[in-house]
């Protein structure tokens, strides 16, 4: 995913937006970030572009890419 923020700043070492875990964003990093590998539809990445500010956690691009429909919403507790 590509991090969009308002002041253009990425905070690298965040809490997920959709499950709240923390997390260390790679997007900067000079080695390829693990959301790179993931394929998600044009579909989805324009879903969680329109719902999310920022880069979501590897777990849960992951578990969006295998759902079908994707639910947005993280699973409860």
């Amino acid at each position: 995913m590509t991090p969009s923020t308002s002041s253009g700043d990425v905070d690298l070492n965040s809490a997920c937006p959709r499950c709240r875990q923390p997390f260390r964003c790679g997007v900067g990093d000079a080695t390829p970030c693990a959301c790179s590998t993931l394929q998600l539809t044009d579909e989805l990445h324009a879903r969680l572009a329109a719902r999310y500010d920022s880069c979501l956690c590897i777990a849960c691009l992951v578990e969006l890419s295998t759902m079908a429909p994707p639910d947005l919403d993280p699973p409860a507790p």
